[in-house]
This record gives structure tokens, C-alpha cells and sequence, in this order.
């Protein structure tokens, strides 16, 4: 009898932790993606509001005008992504008790840990629209020099 029981709790816990792995994984790349202050997000190894820096307007060659078009992108998407990073650090906190725990509760973990992904998912999502929004602000040849450097940084 012991031995079923310690099996069964053997497969639970190589179930559960391959979940909670991958919601760590993903929760670190989020984290390496986002800029911790706005919520912008990097565009090719640029991050923050990357069209501000006297260089990056040198490099891109960038109007006054793209870089107010720029600021308005970001203003306009600025507060939902803190919005959505605020919920997602509330869905993550939420997990972490449940992790602690010291009897796991499967079912409960694993519907915090999607309701975590669901979270990021929408975040990177909204994220995505407004570099979207950004991009269009460039010329073809801004956006093809922002090709260029990002298949430099692309390991």
C-alpha cells in the first residue's frame, strides 16, 4: 500500500513541476523583455522610449515629427500595458502560495498557471500592438536599417 501511494505521488510531482517550469521560463523571458518602469518593450534590442536617445535619431535618421507620432504611440498603449503588467504580477502572486504549499494541489496550481499565461499572453499581446504602431511610424528604409540591426543581435 505504501509503495502505490508513494508512486502516485511520485507521478504527480513530475506532472506539476514540468507545468510550474514552464511557467518560471516564460515569466523570466517576460520579465527580459519588458522595460520596468513604462512597460515598453525592446524592438529589436531597443527598449524603452529607444527614439529619445540622440543616437538611436542619428542611426534612424528620425524626424521630430516620427518621434512625436512615436511619443503618441506610446502614450496611447502606455497605460494599458502597466494595466496588464500590474495583472500579471497579480496572477503570478497568487501562484506563488499555491506553489509553496506543502500539499500541491494539482488542480488549483494548474488553473493559476494558465490563468499566469492567459495574463502574460494579453500583455504580450498589447505590447506587440503598440511596437506595431511604433513601426509604422518609420520609413521602409528605417525599418529595413531596424532589420538589419536586429538580425545583428539575433544570436
Amino acid at each position: 500500500m505504501m509503495i502505490v501511494v508513494l508512486a502516485c505521488i511520485t507521478a504527480v510531482a513530475q506532472t506539476v513541476p514540468e507545468e510550474i517550469r514552464k511557467a518560471k521560463e516564460a515569466k523570466v523571458l517576460t520579465r527580459a523583455n519588458l522595460d520596468k518602469k513604462t512597460g515598453a518593450s525592446s524592438l529589436s534590442g531597443l527598449s524603452g522610449t529607444w527614439w529619445r536617445s540622440p543616437a538611436n535619431v542619428q542611426f534612424f535618421n528620425l524626424t521630430s515629427d516620427q518621434q512625436r507620432k512615436m511619443d503618441e504611440v506610446f502614450q496611447e498603449n502606455r497605460v494599458r500595458l502597466i494595466t496588464l503588467d500590474a495583472d500579471l504580477r497579480v496572477q503570478e502572486a497568487m501562484l506563488e502560495p499555491l506553489m509553496a504549499a506543502e500539499r500541491l494541489d494539482e488542480s488549483k496550481t494548474l488553473a493559476q498557471i494558465d490563468r499566469v499565461a492567459q495574463a502574460r499572453a494579453e500583455l504580450e499581446k498589447a505590447n506587440a500592438r503598440m511596437l506595431l504602431g511604433i513601426r509604422e511610424v518609420m520609413t521602409a528604409e528605417q525599418r529595413a536599417m531596424l532589420q538589419k540591426r536586429q538580425s545583428r543581435t539575433k544570436p
